[in-house]
């Protein structure tokens, strides 16, 4: 069986309200005429920046792990009844019900399997060490590790985590 190619032309017509490409027959209303408008994207930091654009073995390294790379850093996990669509065609991520996030309790009931928030509350070294220990990580460059760490700095949930930790640790001193 023959696959038929469908050019849908350029993606060059430019809307005068918010500057959004579309295609020339696409009849999307990307800003409703100027009335939406939402922020500039932010920037992502320079660190990070330059994982991406890497060059060499490191950068090479990097891309290819990205997916381990980033499931290293989340706070909870994900499920949901994920149902394909029927027949062929391209992917289509499809959802049958409920969503729900898995968080952990905040502390391991055993060290050597912690995972989402629990990562959160060690110290830079042990936690950047906690996650390149794992074995599904075998592939992943440390260092990369290290610079979305510092990337992580600036984002709150992981500063909340940050900052449980520490009135855990007061509370424990008081208690003494």
């Amino acid at each position: 069986m023959e696959h038929q190619i469908h050019y849908t032309g350029a993606m060059d017509v430019r809307c005068q309200f918010c500057g959004a490409l579309r295609f020339q027959r696409e009849q999307l209303n990307c800003c409703y005429n100027g009335k939406v408008s939402l922020p500039p994207v932010q920037e992502y930091p320079e660190n990070l920046r330059l994982l991406f654009d890497a060059d060499g073995a490191k950068g090479s390294n990097f891309r290819q792990n990205i997916r381990n790379d980033n499931s290293v850093f989340p706070f909870a996990s994900f499920g949901a009844n994920i149902r394909p669509p029927p027949g062929r065609g391209s992917y289509c991520f499809r959802l049958q019900g409920q969503t729900y996030h898995y968080a952990s309790n905040f502390h391991a009931d055993d060290p050597e399997e912690r995972r989402y928030g629990q990562i959160y509350i060690l110290e830079t070294n042990e936690a950047i060490q906690t996650r390149a220990n794992a074995h599904e990580n075998a592939n992943c460059l440390v260092s990369a590790f290290q610079k979305i760490n510092a990337a992580m700095n600036n984002n709150p949930y992981a500063a909340a985590y940050h900052n449980m930790r520490a009135i855990e640790q007061q509370e424990q001193e008081r208690a003494v």
